[in-house]
């Protein structure tokens, strides 16, 4: 698909030594070919676009959170329905989402079985994926297989366990009897809350709408919540060392660090319901009191070693 595509945009564009009809009928062909991927799956669907909307995204926004062109249409269109429509095509409009199956989105991707993370474990995941491709995908869920097994949750680990067809079938009178449960075995989202008709289209092993956006924002989730402690944790840890080196300058550019990741959680709390516990603010002073807290923490650990 890489090699059309460049060809096409070649011919269409680029190749001086064919005709201007031939240029027409190139050009013709190549917008065919994006059109039907950006109905078919969207804007996250069409080739680049979801590689380079993060990049671009925090550009024009000038916001710091981890950004997602979804996330950033589902933000700034208020009708749920089109903002489906735009992000992943007209097939996820009318209930069944095909945008993973008919996305074009990362054609150009240099690692498109790896989801990139700049985090010790995330850049050796990252590899990982990278050199294995789809057989990462397998070994993973093995691993989730054994995770799910460990906590007493057999029908997870069958789920995980079992080839696609199979899985999907158990995913659907998993969520069906059970509902959407969070690792720790907390049900976010109820069975009676799950369209019969997307259990049984999902369990046919076609994507469903309603099942898909249930994992994306999870998904979502999971990412705004591991960079807010992750960056928590940064701006606690400057903040420790400019007192400790007395350096007043890097103590107020850490404290106004501090006021503005607030500001990032109020932005993305849509995503969490609006739950203002799921993000909690937190005031300056927690950040002034750190170096207290940090002292109590090392005189515990420090008396387990007497």
């Amino acid at each position: 698909m890489a090699w059309i595509y460049a060809k096409g945009f070649d011919a269409a564009y680029r190749d001086k030594s064919i005709s201007p009809e031939e240029k027409a009928m190139a050009r013709r062909a190549l917008h065919a070919q994006l059109t039907f991927a950006g109905v078919s799956a969207g804007a996250m669907g069409i080739p680049m676009v979801s590689t380079i909307a993060p990049y671009v995204l925090a550009f024009m926004t000038g916001e710091d959170e981890p950004q997602d062109l979804e996330r950033w249409i589902r933000s700034n269109v208020e009708d749920e329905g089109l903002a489906t429509l735009l992000s992943r095509g007209l097939p996820a409009f009318a209930g069944i989402d095909m945008s993973t199956k008919l996305s074009q989105g990362k054609i150009f991707h240099p690692l498109p079985y790896a989801e990139w993370e700049l985090s010790p474990d995330g850049i050796e995941n990252t590899f990982f994926q990278a050199a294995a491709g789809p057989l990462g995908t397998t070994l993973t869920n093995f691993g989730r297989a054994g995770q799910a097994a460990g906590r007493g949750d057999v029908l997870k680990a069958i789920e995980y366990s079992v080839p696609k067809g199979l899985r999907t079938a158990i995913e659907s009178y998993r969520l069906g009897t059970e509902g959407y449960t969070m690792t720790n075995g907390d049900v976010a989202v109820d069975p009676r809350q799950l369209d019969v008709s997307a259990l049984l289209v999902n369990a046919l092993g076609i994507p469903s709408t309603q099942i898909n956006k249930i994992k994306w924002t999870r998904g979502q989730q999971y990412e705004l919540t591991q960079y807010f402690s992750e960056e928590s944790g940064r701006i606690r840890r400057e903040y420790l060392d400019a007192r400790s080196s007395g350096n007043s300058t890097a103590v107020s550019q850490a404290m106004e660090e501090f006021r503005d990741l607030q500001k990032q959680k109020d932005r993305v709390r849509p995503f969490f319901g609006n739950d203002y516990k799921a993000l909690k603010r937190q005031s300056v002073s927690d950040l002034i009191r750190s170096p207290r807290s940090q002292q109590r923490r090392e005189q515990k650990t420090q008396r387990r070693f007497e």
